[in-house]
């Protein structure tokens, strides 16, 4: 029934992907790899396709692939995305490791076009991103398919259960489904996976953010004998419930600077006003820049791409998201910078990695009044604070290091099928 559906759909697939191309929202020179069609050769030897669907699980592979490649250098690796942003990435990111294309659309025939052109001798699917053709077509034409750092978020779980079989059929053809904690693993049992088990979780695999050592050069002696924290990714509610924290813990620790980085840096101005309102002194990191007064009681960062160099500067690192029913934001980057970081309940986005995290003593925060406990603890006893930064690290190590014989396990010919 699907089946016949996406080919009776195709058309208005077809007319949807010119649409964007005439609107400049598709690539101009590639669209026809929506439709199964190669814009490159297929070198020789064997393929070993990802599909990453978008940015966040793109990201997460950069890591492993760079190892699947140093220890197989004569695969081919071959990486389809969704997204123009996740095509960029790879672009920017994985030079010399793989090639990429856009995946085509879940229409048989063009499926059939894009598998019978690339011949891929292993599939791997990161996260959730599966497609009922590709997944059959797959298993007809014999090759492997493993899920990779299966994820299945609460409403996800609840969509599939409302259509077990077809989930069933699906998740049956998988040789290997990985899952990145015990709960997607038991929920990959229960839809009708055969073959389950659990791997760390490749977003422990996201290399370390960037740093402007300009900005660090510059900062760091304004910040001598301050205590500085960071609230990073944070959302609209969020900033108001920053600025409280702030105004009761600078009346015990006078010499306190709170460094905000919106999600959307382009708000920065309009929190500086906020901020002025509640009787604080915020600039935005732009003005902060030119002159800096260390009596400021902080300020808001409003560039892109600056979250390495401001965990690098601070002591203590609150991911947000997370007192909003947003989902929160990736814990995992600070532990790079060994900071020990906190976040508040509603972190389902990253769930699984945050059970991992408890094991350095971290967890979620039920609301500002703990946020304050928790910042003015560890302020006062920087021993504590700094063991917390190097456990998370060395639990980050760890995921890392199991990623190498997790490949060797992976790794199959085309005559051997994975344990």
């Amino acid at each position: 029934m699907y089946a016949a559906l996406s080919i009776a759909l195709s058309p208005l697939i077809w007319l949807y992907v010119h649409y964007r191309r005439l609107k400049g929202l598709d690539d101009q020179n590639r669209f026809k790899e929506r439709f199964g069609y190669a814009s490159l050769p297929r070198p020789e030897g064997r393929i070993v396709w990802f599909h990453s669907a978008s940015v966040g699980e793109t990201l997460s592979l950069r890591s492993f692939l760079s190892e699947w490649h140093a220890r197989y250098p004569n695969d081919n690796i071959l990486i389809t995305t969704t997204t123009i942003t996740a095509a960029k990435i790879v672009k920017d990111q994985f030079q010399g490791i793989a090639i990429h294309q856009f995946v085509p659309f879940d229409v048989t025939l063009w499926v059939n076009r894009f598998l019978n052109y690339w011949k891929p001798d292993q599939a791997f699917f990161v996260d959730s991103e599966l497609w009922p053709n590709i997944v059959r077509t797959c298993k007809q034409k014999n090759i492997p398919l493993v899920l990779l750092n299966a994820r299945l978020s609460d409403r996800s779980y609840k969509r599939w259960k409302c259509v077990p079989a077809l989930a069933g059929s699906l998740l049956s053809q998988f040789r290997l489904c990985l899952a990145p904690g015990i709960e997607t693993e038991e929920r990959l049992k229960a839809l009708g996976a055969k073959n389950v088990g659990i791997m760390a979780n490749l977003k422990f695999s996201v290399p370390p953010l960037p740093v402007n050592q300009a900005y660090i050069d510059y900062f760091a002696p304004i910040f001598e004998q301050k205590h500085i924290w960071i609230a990073a990714s944070t959302h609209p509610g969020e900033e108001e419930l920053i600025f409280n924290v702030h105004q009761t813990l600078k009346r015990k620790l006078p010499n306190l600077i709170t460094i905000i980085a919106p999600r959307h840096p382009h708000r920065a101005e309009a929190l500086v006003k906020k901020a002025s309102a509640l009787g604080l002194t915020f600039q935005t990191l732009a003005s902060a820049l030119s002159r800096f007064d260390s009596n400021n009681d902080g300020f808001i960062v409003d560039e892109i791409g600056q979250l390495g160099t401001f965990y690098t500067l601070s002591d203590i690192v609150f991911m947000g998201g997370s007192l909003i029913p947003h989902g929160g934001h990736n814990p995992i980057e600070p532990a790079h910078f060994k900071k020990p970081v906190f976040y508040g309940i509603h972190m389902h986005n990253f769930r699984e990695v945050c059970q991992v995290l408890t094991q350095a003593g971290v967890r979620a925060l039920n609301n500002e009044n703990e946020l304050v406990e928790v910042l003015y603890n560890l302020f006062k006893e920087p021993e504590k604070r700094l063991k917390i930064g190097e456990d998370l690290y060395s639990i980050l190590m760890a995921q890392q290091q199991s990623q190498t014989q997790l490949i060797e396990n992976l790794w199959c010919d085309s005559a051997n099928a994975i344990a």
